[in-house]
């Protein structure tokens, strides 16, 4: 659903030309006033938020957004002496709109849980097919970017510009033509079960939280 700029609890931050990101929106926390020569940390902590547009070049380079590279970092245990953080792109089965971005550590702890499933079971065959087999490891190059295949751009359509949304543990990245359509699809659907009223917290009191 699309949030208009000055929006509470939100800030716009388009970026500059260096950066090449046209627009980007995330939670802004307020905290206490700090000192001279301290720095505010505006991001969460162990968790990707917030959504981004990057531009990419045509050999598939693209500006990961400041905030997501630190999680990145800290979810890889070689990050501090490589300074290239590695992670997992799922790009999954053949209707998968998106790419799906998991730390290194978070991959590494799902392919545990999928490995703890029975063998042979269902479940397990289904997870290993689409999470395991149809995945792509890599890292950051060393100017900080992500580098995309071929593949991977054609198999989400993505040409020129790309949206990433962050999902907590992990991040997708979507061309963004085709998340805003499914977005509003997957928006309607929801208040048209759930009402225009609907808090979207409320679902916590399902879970007795």
């Amino acid at each position: 659903m699309a949030r208009a700029v000055g929006q509470p609890g939100y800030r716009d931050e388009g970026g500059g030309s260096s950066s090449g990101s046209s627009s980007v929106r995330r939670f802004a926390f307020k905290g206490p006033d700090i000192g001279v020569g301290q720095v505010k940390e505006r991001r969460v902590a162990g968790m990707f938020i917030g959504e981004h547009t990057f531009k990419v070049d045509g050999k598939g380079r693209v500006s990961i957004p400041a905030d997501f590279r630190r999680e990145l970092e800290e979810g890889d245990p070689l990050a501090a002496q490589s300074g290239r953080p590695r992670m997992v792109i799922v790009y999954g089965h053949d209707k998968q709109k998106q790419l799906i971005v998991h730390t290194y550590d978070g991959y590494r702890r799902l392919a545990a849980d999928i490995a703890a499933l029975p063998r042979g079971s269902e479940k397990r065959k289904i997870m290993e097919r689409m999470i395991l087999n149809r995945a792509r490891p890599t890292e950051v190059d060393a100017d900080g970017r992500l580098v995309l295949p071929q593949p991977l751009r054609d198999k989400i359509e993505l040409d020129g510009t790309a949206y990433f949304a962050g999902l907590g543990e992990t991040f997708e990245i979507w061309k963004p033509e085709t998340h805003a359509a499914v977005d509003a699809a997957v928006t309607e659907k929801w208040l048209e079960e759930q009402g225009d009223d609907f808090d979207p917290l409320s679902l916590l009191d399902d879970m007795g939280v």
